[in-house]
C-alpha cells in the first residue's frame, strides 16, 4: 500500500486528470495505449522533492510517453506544462445563448467593477510588499528535509554564488548534489541541483537550480527572489565600474610612456644644444687671450671641454 502524504494524492489526481486533455499518451511496451489511473504504482517511493517528476520517471520504465507518434522523454517539460495549466482557470463559465442585452451589460459593469477592485487590492498588497523586509541567512545546519519543491530557478551557478558563496556539497546523495540552506525571516528555503533527465548530474557550472520551502508564495519567497536579482545587479554594475576603470587607467599609463619619451628627446635635444654653445664660448675666449700682433697657427691651440 503506498503511503503518499496528502499533497502529492492531491497534486497525482489531479495530473491524471489532466493527463487525458493533452496531446500525450501512455502506452505499454507492446503498443497498446493505457490510462494513468491503470498505472502500477507499487513500489514507487515518495521523495521530499520534484516529487512528480521522480514519479513520471519511475512510471517510464515500464511504459513509454508519446507526443505526435514520437517517444517524449523530457519530463520536466510535462510536469512544467501540468503546473502552468494549474494557474490558469479550469472551467470556463458559459453564458446562456437566451441571455438578453441588459443582462449583458450589467455583467460587464460588474466585471469591470471587479477588476477595478482586484487591481486596488493588488496595488496594496505591493505596497504592503515593499515594506517588508527580512533577514537573510544562509546556515548549512537548517533542517531542510521536509521542505518541498517550489520552482524552477533562472539564475546561474556563478550569479548564486555571488550571493550566497560556495554551496553545501553532499558527494553521497543519490538525487541531488548541491544546496544552500537560508532562512528568510522565520521561514526555511533551500536551493538545490537535481539529476538531469539522463538520471546523472550536470557538470557544476551548468546546474539547473530548483527552489523548495514550507510554503508557496509567501512574502518571504517573493522576498528571497528579489534579493537575488537586487544582488546580481549590484554585482553586474560595479563589475561594469571596474572594467571602466582599468581602461582608463591602461590608457592613462599609455599616455603616460609616450609623454615620458617625448620628454626624454627633448632634454637631448637641449643638452647637445648647451654643448654645442659652450664650445663656441670657449673658442671665442681662446682667442681674446691671444695677442694681435702674434701669428697664430689653429692647430697648435689646445682646447679642454
Amino acid at each position: 500500500m503506498n503511503t503518499w502524504s496528502e499533497r502529492f494524492v492531491s497534486e497525482y489526481e489531479r495530473f491524471v486528470n489532466w493527463f487525458p486533455s493533452t496531446e500525450y499518451k501512455l502506452l505499454e511496451k507492446g503498443g497498446s495505449q493505457v490510462s494513468w489511473k491503470d498505472v502500477e504504482t507499487t513500489g514507487y517511493e515518495e521523495p521530499s522533492r520534484n516529487k512528480l517528476e521522480t514519479f513520471i520517471k519511475f512510471t517510464m520504465k515500464n511504459y513509454l510517453l508519446c507526443k505526435d507518434g514520437e517517444e517524449i522523454t523530457d519530463v520536466k517539460l510535462l510536469a512544467k506544462q501540468f503546473r502552468e495549466c494549474k494557474k490558469r482557470k479550469t472551467s470556463i463559465t458559459k453564458e446562456s445563448k437566451n441571455v438578453n442585452k441588459k443582462q449583458k451589460k450589467e455583467e460587464k459593469k460588474e466585471q469591470k467593477e471587479e477588476k477595478k477592485e482586484q487591481k486596488e487590492e493588488k496595488k496594496q498588497k505591493k505596497e504592503q510588499k515593499e515594506e517588508k523586509k527580512f533577514d537573510v541567512i544562509v546556515d548549512e545546519k537548517l533542517d531542510t528535509s521536509d521542505i518541498e519543491y517550489l520552482k524552477t530557478l533562472t539564475f546561474n551557478t556563478l550569479e548564486l554564488e555571488k550571493c550566497f558563496g560556495k554551496p553545501i556539497f553532499f558527494p553521497n546523495e543519490k538525487e541531488y548534489q548541491y544546496e544552500w540552506k537560508l532562512m528568510i525571516g522565520s521561514k526555511i528555503f533551500s536551493i538545490y541541483n537535481w539529476l538531469n533527465d539522463d538520471n546523472d548530474f550536470d557538470d557544476f557550472k551548468e546546474c539547473e537550480w530548483y527552489l523548495a520551502g514550507m510554503e508557496k508564495n509567501t512574502d518571504e519567497q517573493r522576498y528571497l527572489l528579489n534579493f537575488i536579482e537586487l544582488k546580481i545587479n549590484q554585482f553586474n554594475e560595479i563589475e561594469k565600474e571596474s572594467e571602466l576603470d582599468e581602461r582608463q587607467e591602461e590608457n592613462t599609463s599609455e599616455i603616460s610612456k609616450e609623454e615620458i619619451d617625448e620628454l626624454r628627446i627633448d632634454e637631448n635635444e637641449i643638452s647637445l644644444s648647451r654643448n654645442v654653445d659652450d664650445r663656441d664660448e670657449m673658442i671665442d675666449i681662446e682667442l681674446d687671450l691671444i695677442d694681435d700682433d702674434v701669428e697664430i697657427n689653429i692647430d697648435d691651440i689646445d682646447f679642454d671641454f
